[in-house]
């Protein structure tokens, strides 16, 4: 699945301009992602800090999405996705046999 991904260069710091991206900056991210019509899911780095996802799961509730962390410890990252209903999402997966993490497997017959 084709994800985009953002790390800490795109949301703690960026390496061009040695300064630090604000609260501001995750929020257009996000804002910009919600209004626009993309399917694909955000995926944010494993190097952002507890507090940086903690902005980003509060920032995405706002936006009316979803936000789910995964893994533990230096594994950690964090996805924000739209809300789905089932109805469409089994609609996109039946078209496009991927959505996010999701994956359409038909049955095999015998």
């Amino acid at each position: 699945a084709v994800k985009e991904q953002f790390k800490r260069e795109g949301l703690g710091l960026d390496v061009e301009r040695g300064s630090q991206i604000t609260k501001k900056d995750i929020e257009q991210i996000i804002q910009n992602y919600a209004f626009s019509d993309r399917k694909i899911d955000l995926t944010f780095s494993t190097e952002l800090t507890n507090d940086e996802r903690k902005q980003i799961h509060q920032i995405a509730q706002r936006y009316g999405l979803k936000s789910k962390s995964h893994g533990q410890g230096r594994d950690r990252y964090l996805v924000v996705s739209r809300k789905r209903r089932k109805e469409d999402l089994l609609d996109q997966l039946k078209q496009d046999g991927q959505v996010g993490h999701y994956e359409l497997i038909m049955p095999q017959e015998k």
